[in-house]
């Protein structure tokens, strides 16, 4: 990724958070230079576990209705 775009993501993720520019650089490469990421993440934490939880209910699901 190129220097203006990783500084444009830094820049959508402070004014979406409170991070600051170091913090926010870290969580953008914990997640691969997903903004979208960092910032759920930072609204809420598990929200990847919930995710799962959804998945696994509707696999439960279609098995009984088939």
């Amino acid at each position: 990724m190129n220097k203006k775009v990783e500084n444009e993501f830094v820049r959508i993720i402070m004014n979406q958070t409170n991070y600051d520019e170091n913090l926010a650089k870290k969580k953008l490469k914990e997640w691969d230079n997903n903004f979208a990421n960092v910032i759920k993440e930072y609204l809420n934490p598990n929200f990847k576990k919930k995710r799962m939880k959804m998945k696994a209910y509707l696999q439960i699901k279609k098995y009984f209705l088939l």
